[in-house]
């Protein structure tokens, strides 16, 4: 199979760096670090969510999911300018999220997976579990050791015999272990932003001789296939309270899970993956759904995630309305970015959805930041060197 690097002006990749580059200054920038002798257990989190023109608000640190995402927008920033900043943070914030995942004797049943918030909460969250895998194999992939690898397996692994089970069907986001193994967040939303666990499965298994998770890929994907792939491409998803992030209730959108969490960039992987050709089809259908749209979506962090869909769509066919698709949305990414004179905070993107409703343009946000790296650094890229496999079905 043919793979395409995407093509785009000179001007344009160059307009790309510098914006993401200055966004992952900005994310260094704003990491919690100590020195001797003042320690804190904080040390590696980043501020994910700081009010604007508010002295008085105190930002919010990031929790295992996004110190994660974090780290691998920042690898993707190592990549493309090979500034041993980026790494250094990323792997700081990676030993964070390491000290999250369960090794307790008590806890066997849950070895792997990760705490959501911080090493001394009472609960696991499975979406946090998935970022975190994909964090430490990212790392592997720039750095190459084994520690990383292996903690990525043990997420893994749990992922495909504790949580998934034997038929695929799991029993929610949260676990929470102090009470019994309570879940809660269950049913069609806890399934869809679990989708990417293909993603995860494609990428570990791509790393060593033995595939020890691809087989799992179709207990994952084919039943988000069948029940929420609609008739014209898009995954759609029943609008309600906690989704808004995800799910536009109005306009041209809505109902579309359109902050897919990977999802489409998911079926690809599994397509590459187990070479099955529904996969394939999903993902096209998906494809051309949103290049039928004559607008962008509400959500702040759709815009730049959907750039990352783009990029792998025109990977993998080579049609350039994928690459004019990605323009017109990094136009809007571009106007999302903080000023010089934004203080701590300049380089990041505003946009912080399902936070305040109504005020999204007041917050520098974490997630609008670091998927606009993602995204950004792909259109970038020069050559196959500079693609990292954040967020892709390629690069790996």
């Amino acid at each position: 199979m043919k793979v395409y690097l995407p093509e785009f002006k000179a001007s344009f990749r160059k307009k790309a760096r510098s914006s993401l580059l200055r966004a992952a200054d900005s994310i260094v920038r704003q990491q919690v670090t100590h020195e001797w002798p003042h320690w804190t257990a904080d040390a590696g989190r980043y501020k994910g969510i700081v009010k604007l023109n508010d002295k008085s608000s105190r930002p919010l640190l990031t929790i295992t999911w996004t110190a994660a995402r974090a780290a691998q927008a920042l690898l993707s920033a190592y990549k493309l300018s090979g500034k041993d900043e980026y790494l250094n943070s990323a792997e700081l914030a990676m030993r964070w999220v390491g000290g999250n995942q369960i090794f307790e004797p008590e806890l066997a049943h849950l070895r792997g997976a990760f705490k959501e918030e911080y090493q001394h909460t009472d609960h696991i969250a499975a979406r946090d579990s998935v970022e975190a895998v994909q964090g430490f194999i990212n790392l592997h992939a720039v750095k190459g050791d084994s520690v990383s690898l292996e903690r990525a397996r043990e997420g893994a692994r749990w992922l495909a015999k504790q949580y998934l089970g034997k038929d695929g069907a799991y029993p929610g986001i949260y676990i929470y272990f102090r009470e019994n193994d309570r879940v809660s967040v269950c049913g069609d939303f806890s399934r869809l932003i679990m989708a990417v666990s293909t993603l995860v499965f494609a990428q570990v298994d791509s790393f060593g001789k033995k595939k020890e998770f691809s087989s799992k890929i179709p207990a994952v994907m084919d039943s988000v296939l069948d029940d929420f792939l609609a008739e014209d491409g898009s995954f759609r998803l029943a609008f309600s309270k906690g989704v808004g992030h995800h799910v536009p209730s109005s306009g041209e959108f809505k109902g579309a899970f359109v902050n897919d969490d990977g999802l489409g960039i998911s079926a690809i992987a599994a397509w590459r993956a187990l070479g099955r050709k529904k996969y394939l089809d999903a993902a096209l259908a998906n494809g051309a759904w949103w290049l039928s749209k004559n607008s962008l979506p509400p959500t702040y962090s759709s815009i730049p995630s959907a750039i990352l869909f783009f990029m792998d769509l025109y990977r993998l066919t080579g049609d350039k309305n994928y690459l004019s698709k990605s323009e017109e949305y990094a136009a809007r990414v571009f106007e999302l970015q903080l000023p010089s004179d934004a203080g701590e905070c300049r380089g990041a993107f505003m946009g912080e959805d399902g936070w305040d409703p109504g005020h999204e343009e007041e917050y520098a946000s974490m997630r609008t930041t670091i998927y606009s790296i993602m995204a950004l650094s792909k259109i970038a890229a020069e050559k196959d060197s500079q693609w990292n496999l954040a967020y892709s079905a390629f690069g790996y």
